[in-house]
Order: C-alpha cells, then structure tokens, then sequence
C-alpha cells in the first residue's frame, strides 16, 4: 500500500491562458458549423470579416486599420478587461497567487501569440507557481528558465503582432505583421488580400461571431 501510494500522481489544475488585451482585433467565427479560416488559420480580424461582409476591397478595408478606428472600437481600452478576465479564471484556482504570475509578466513586453496562445515567458511563469505547490520549499523564482525553453507554439502555428497605436497604449512598438503556419510573415495589405481570397474559396456568405454583429462596429466602421 505504501509503495503504491508513493507512485500516484499528483494532478494538479490550472487555468486556461486566455488574455485578449495584446489582440483585441482577433476573433473566431463561424458559418455552417465550421470555424472560418483567414490567412492565419482559424484566426480572423473583427475589423477585416465586418469588410468583407460589406464588400470593401482591399484598399478600403486596409484604409480601417486607423488608431482612431480602434480607439472608437475600445481596442485601446482592452488591458483592463483582459485582466480582470484572467483574473476570475484564476478565482477558480485558489492556491495559484494571480498577481504573482501576472506582475512579472508586465515587465516582459508581449506574452501571448495570440489571445489563447501563450509565449514562453507566460508558461515559464505558470511553471514556477505550479512547482512552488509541488515543493514550496524550493524558490524557483529566481531561476531564468526562459532562455532554455523552446517556443513550440511560435514554432508550430501562427501568431500576430500587437497593432502600433494598441502596442503604444501598452508602452511598447507594435507593427502590422502576421506570423503565419509555414514561418513566413505578412503585413497588413497582404494579410487582407489572402484572407479575402479564403474567404471566397469557404464560400463565406454570412458567418455568426459575437464580436463583429455587435452594432458597434456597423457604427464605427460604416
């Protein structure tokens, strides 16, 4: 019995890592039951299906890449909401201290690739709580793991830039440039044109997603 007792695993749960405030343009969306594909696999501008399904063209739809569009889109305004999200996912999880994994994040730049894809930095600190409830009697705080891990989600799938005026709300530069599947990145007018061209190829007549059928957007972009 004490044999099988040392054996067991212990199972430990912790949050999903969902925080939109670095990507507040990026959406899922659905038609027919199936998730709407961009230039970026299963990752959508708001911004860019709301052009599509008003019929801009490329140049009109790059035209509402603006830092006022996405102040009037409350793009700018997202941090406080991301955090408090994340926040309540944690509530979930009471031996995880939420602010001692989300304050030194603050002091490492862009920690997500996407809103549920996070960076190293995001993982390497969620190691370190997980570990401190492993054997609290170790301080794995101070140990830089970052620089020994490798990125397997950047290696293996897309990741988008922080928009230069939400990066520049946050403190920091931002640029318009996506990470797409095979390594390659795009700008912007070449991210819409392929998105658009998916779009055609899905057959991509009207889609459901919550973001984009608010009035909010017809009201912003029209």
């Amino acid at each position: 019995d004490e044999f099988e007792k040392s054996n067991q695993l212990q199972v430990i749960s912790f949050p999903e890592l969902y925080f939109l405030a670095f990507h507040p343009d990026q959406i899922y969306a659905f038609s027919d039951g199936r998730l709407v594909e961009s230039a970026t696999g299963p990752y959508n501008s708001a911004i860019a299906l709301w052009a599509w399904r008003h019929r801009l063209s490329v140049l009109e739809t790059t035209s509402l890449f603006t830092s006022d569009i996405f102040e009037d889109l409350g793009y700018h305004d997202t941090w406080k909401r991301a955090v408090e999200e994340l926040q309540r996912d944690f509530s979930a999880f009471p031996n995880l201290n939420f602010r001692e994994f989300l304050h030194p994040l603050q002091r490492s730049g862009v920690f997500m690739h996407t809103f549920n894809h996070p960076g190293v930095a995001a993982i390497a600190q969620m190691a370190r709580l997980l570990a401190r409830l492993i054997n609290p009697s170790i301080d794995h705080s101070r140990v830089p793991i970052e620089p020994m891990l490798l990125d397997g989600l950047l290696a293996a799938a897309t990741a988008w830039s922080v928009y230069p005026s939400i990066a520049n709300s946050l403190g920091f530069t931002g640029s318009f440039h996506w990470k797409l599947q095979d390594h390659s990145v795009i700008g912007l007018e070449e991210f819409i044109s392929q998105s658009f061209v998916m779009y055609e190829a899905q057959q991509l007549i009207e889609f459901r997603c919550q973001q984009v059928d608010q009035p909010l957007y017809d009201q912003v972009l029209s």
